[in-house]
């Protein structure tokens, strides 16, 4: 039998968390470790109990969930983050992306699809929101947009720009790099990919090396989200 999935949700809603405490309970593959309403409580809880992956809000008090992200994800990179939350603006996307959620999710989405999306991130793959997705294909982010101002709670701020870094070109990478990145960026599996392209899933990992290497990406979540901030997909 395989280990369960250590989580930790981060929801400052306490009739939410109850909910997903709930749903959780129904599913043997997980064991919930701990609950946090601020993003406070989130990176201590973190670095006490080091889950597995962290559901995370990102309007919470005193600090928000890029932020508790980004520290988080700072101390312990093994450290998955799924973004649910009833954000949905490309603003908050790339922010959340950018700060190291592997995953995001709207918050009406459906328990199995939610399911799903945990499993996939803990697999190591990027879980997009079918809605967020489509968002981010239909917004171009302009490399001039105005950087997001977080606060903390001792009162300093620091400034955050979803698109930071050099512009890539789309010829960086080939037409068939672009349509497996593209299926990246959706949050498909290699196997997925594979059958959405008619391609065996050998090729679609050679790919996905090629890409990492031609975007100097670390990984696949950071090569999706170069690929958002670029406008490559």
């Amino acid at each position: 039998m395989s280990p369960k999935l250590r989580l930790l949700i981060a929801e400052d809603h306490q009739l939410f968390r109850i909910g997903l405490r709930l749903l959780m309970s129904e599913w043997n593959e997980v064991e919930l470790i701990g609950e946090a309403a601020t993003g406070y409580e989130a990176i201590e809880l973190a670095t006490l109990h080091k889950p597995d992956l962290i559901i995370m809000d990102l309007g919470m008090p005193l600090l928000d969930g890029i932020e508790a992200t980004k520290a988080i994800r700072k101390e312990n990179p093994q450290v998955k983050v799924i973004v649910l939350t009833s954000h949905s603006d490309s603003r908050d996307i790339s922010a959340a992306l950018s700060a190291g959620a592997t995953g995001y999710c709207l918050k009406d989405v459906d328990s199995e699809r939610l399911r799903t999306a945990i499993q996939s991130v803990a697999s190591g793959d990027v879980w997009l929101d079918a809605r967020v997705a489509a968002h981010l294909m239909n917004t171009k982010v302009k490399p001039n947009l105005p950087k997001i101002e977080l606060s903390s709670q001792e009162g300093y701020t620091q400034s955050f720009a979803p698109d930071d870094g050099p512009r890539l070109d789309a010829d960086v990478v080939s037409p068939r790099e672009l349509e497996v990145l593209a299926l990246l960026v959706e949050g498909l599996s290699n196997k997925k990919i594979a059958e959405r392209l008619f391609i065996s899933p050998d090729t679609v990992k050679t790919h996905i090396r090629h890409i990492m290497e031609k975007l100097a990406a670390a990984d696949r979540t950071d090569a999706a989200v170069k690929a958002v901030r670029n406008n490559l997909v």
